[in-house]
């Protein structure tokens, strides 16, 4: 494009002298033809007005008579083929007659003859439609047959004869018209001589004024030249800059003008590029590919469009390229115009999300609003059977379970209203017949008519959930069972209980009297034997009501209030004085919470594990108590009571809690073993924790937890 402005200048050059030229030469044919103008110009003016509105009346009344043709061809044509088309033809000519019969009465104001002549066309023309109209229905109606009724077609001949007549008639009359203003032209030019004189003088001074004026426009052109060029740097720097390549050629495949992109690319100039074609450039298969394309485009005189591999220095890129074609101003093709852009990174992510498409485990497919599969994955062919091809030749609804179809329609039309499904389970086909479940989550795309969708097979799962249920099913049986031996041992403990303390009440009280009345004669051995029945009947007494303790616990109604747990500490030591007179304890209690709880239960579980703190003590000088609440975490307070006892072993912590379980002996230390599974069940029904901590004659530390937000469980 470098020669382009030495070119233009040469060219506009040119011009200028041969506008320069030619108005000198128009200057004289001017001066030449003012004499002819002088006895032309009034009359010929008039007369040639005259001339022309005849022929244009003699031109409507052809338009008149070939309109009136084509509609009897459209109605001959669509009677013969039944082909809408002709009817629609016919209707065309119907409307141009309309309007030539509207412009000729126009123009025939001025001849009351020809208005008079036709006032009677016009009519005729009516009916002539009409009864084209009339063979049409009949056709329409009753075929072929019925429309050839002899009577109206030669009525219809009839009508037609006399249009003619009226036309031809009114032809005649215009055409002696136009002989005579003919005639008056000629005179009049002879007569307009007079006037050459007086036009030769104007042209003269037209062309003194056409001199003035051209000078101006000149120089209004020079500026005009100059926006011009700068509007033409302005797209050359837009083409070179661009990301894609452009190029331009001639139609015999010789480069006007290519790209700075394409100069990057290449490594060639731009004085190596232009002028020459590809095969001066390439190698012989490239050049010849683009060849052809451009020969596809001339054929075709159409846009192509096609991916193509360019060499970068990097290594090869694809890229997408269109091809079309620039015309003049008389529509000749003279150059070809080429855009090619690079769509590597376009064309990778297609391939990457191709390859998530094939290679994901889940179902994926497109399906269209008709219910048919656009594409699927693989995972469906691996998942239930079918070929690619066999799921793509029937409408999807065929491969789901009859029982799932009216739900799976009815979330089919949701997605076609443009909602979406989040989750949605169907039973679908498989090649050997037996169905497996899919749970879907699909959304649609409207404007398209596409629903996107993916699906998991859940098929295991659903055999899994049926299971857990089924054992769900067996655990709540075999719960109700235990519940209902709880309440029965509950109750056959709490009745034996009772029943124990009458014969308990009896042994106390004859071992009293026994003693009282018999105790001296007793020898030393009798009275030991008695003291031993003694201990063993208040023992007794004592599990007895532990156990009545302990039945009631299970039974008994959770009574919740906000409770101190402080208070509550602090009471159970004061209740336990005579077991700690006189011996040296140090007591260490913290600062405890406020929680809601049943404040009778609690008190039971503090005079236990302190109780039980001031009993495995015993041996030690000083005793060391500490009472306490820890860092409350993931929702709930752990208490707990420490104590420097004698301890356990943490082999055996399994054994603490158990009804009747202890893990030393009687003659060391008294109890039941009833206590700690008091304290286990009252905290269970509160919903918290039980659990302890020890070792042999290093002390002990028993925890319990209780929920910040209050919960209850049974047992």
């Amino acid at each position: 494009m470098g020669g382009a402005g030495w070119d233009d200048a040469f060219v506009k050059t040119s011009v200028e002298n041969k506008i320069r030229l030619g108005l000198a030469a128009g200057l004289a044919v001017l001066l030449s033809a003012g004499w002819l103008s002088y006895h032309t110009t009034t009359r010929l003016i008039a007369t040639e007005d005259w001339v022309s509105h005849t022929r244009n009346v003699i031109a409507e009344l052809e338009s008149v008579s070939a309109s009136l043709e084509e509609v009897e061809t459209g109605q001959r044509g669509y009677i013969l083929t039944g082909g809408p088309i002709f009817l629609e033809d016919r209707r065309s000519a119907a409307q141009q007659l309309m309007v030539h019969l509207k412009q000729l009465r126009l123009i025939l104001t001025n001849n009351p003859a020809q208005q008079h002549n036709l006032d009677q066309l016009e009519p005729l023309i009516a009916r002539r439609l009409n009864l084209l109209d009339a063979q049409i229905a009949a056709f329409q109606q009753s075929g072929l047959k019925a429309s050839a009724d002899t009577a109206a077609i030669q009525t219809g001949e009839m009508v037609m004869n006399n249009i003619r007549g009226l036309i031809a008639q009114m032809r005649s009359t215009e055409d002696n018209l136009l002989v005579q203003r003919v005639q008056l032209s000629h005179d009049s030019a002879r007569w307009s001589l007079r006037v050459i004189v007086i036009g030769t003088l104007l042209a003269c001074a037209l062309g003194v004024t056409a001199l003035i004026t051209l000078n101006r426009d000149f120089k209004l052109r020079a500026v005009a030249e100059e926006k011009v060029r700068e509007s033409q740097a302005q797209l050359e720097f837009i083409l070179n800059n661009s990301p894609a390549i452009i190029l331009l050629k001639d139609v015999e495949g010789r480069y006007l003008f290519v790209n700075r992109r394409y100069l990057q690319i290449t490594g060639f100039s731009l004085d190596q590029v232009v002028g020459k074609t590809g095969f001066d450039l390439f190698q012989k298969e490239i050049a010849q590919a683009a060849r052809e394309h451009d020969l596809k485009v001339l054929q075709s005189e159409a846009p192509l469009e096609f991916e193509e591999t360019v060499r970068y220095p990097d290594g090869p890129h694809t890229h997408l390229a269109v091809k079309f074609s620039l015309r003049d101003t008389a529509g000749r093709i003279y150059a070809l115009c080429g855009v090619s852009t690079d769509i590597t990174e376009r064309k990778q992510a297609e391939e990457e999300r191709d390859r998530f498409f094939n290679l994901s485990r889940d179902l994926m497919c497109i399906i269209g609003f008709d219910h048919r599969f656009r594409t699927v994955n693989p995972a469906w062919e691996r998942t239930l059977g079918f070929s690619r091809e066999e799921m793509l030749g029937k409408p999807f609804i065929e491969f789901v379970h009859p029982d799932d179809r009216p739900a799976t329609l009815a979330e089919a039309g949701k997605l076609a209203a443009g909602g979406e499904v989040i989750y949605f389970e169907n039973r679908y086909l498989c090649k050997d017949g037996s169905y497996r479940w899919l749970a879907w989550s699909a959304r649609a795309a409207v404007p398209q008519k596409l629903m996107y969708a993916t699906a998991r097979d859940i098929t295991e799962q659903k055999r899994t959930n049926e299971q857990i249920l089924q054992l769900n099913v067996k655990l709540q049986r075999h719960a109700e069972q235990l519940e209902t031996a709880n309440r029965e041992l509950e109750a056959f403990s709490y009745s034996v209980s009772h029943d124990l303390r009458a014969p308990l009440r009896h042994i106390d009280g004859f071992v009293k009297i026994l003693d009282k009345q018999s105790g001296p004669n007793l020898d030393e051995r009798g009275r030991r034997y008695l003291g031993i029945v003694a201990d063993s009947a208040r023992q007794m007494g004592a599990l007895i009501d532990d156990l009545l303790v302990f039945s009631r616990m299970g039974r008994s109604e959770l009574r919740r209030s906000k409770v101190a747990l402080d208070s509550l500490v602090h009471e159970a030591v004061e209740g336990l004085q005579m077991e700690t007179n006189g011996r040296p304890i140090t007591w260490k209690i913290g600062d405890l919470p406020e929680v809601e709880a049943d404040p009778a239960m609690l008190r039971q579980v503090w005079i236990n594990l302190v109780g039980n703190a001031v009993k495995y003590t015993r041996p030690r000088n000083p005793a060391e108590i500490e009472v306490g609440c820890a860092d409350a975490t993931n929702g709930e307070f752990v208490l707990f009571v420490r104590d420097n006892g004698v301890g356990f072993d943490m082999e055996y912590a399994h054994k603490l809690f158990g009804v009747f379980q202890r893990l030393h002996r009687a003659e060391e230390f008294e109890g039941t073993g009833i206590g700690l599974a008091n304290v286990r069940r009252i905290i269970a029904r509160h919903g918290g924790r039980t659990w302890a901590e020890g070792k042999p004659d290093g002390g002990a530390t028993f925890f319990f937890s209780l929920p910040k937000t209050p919960t209850e469980t049974e047992g």
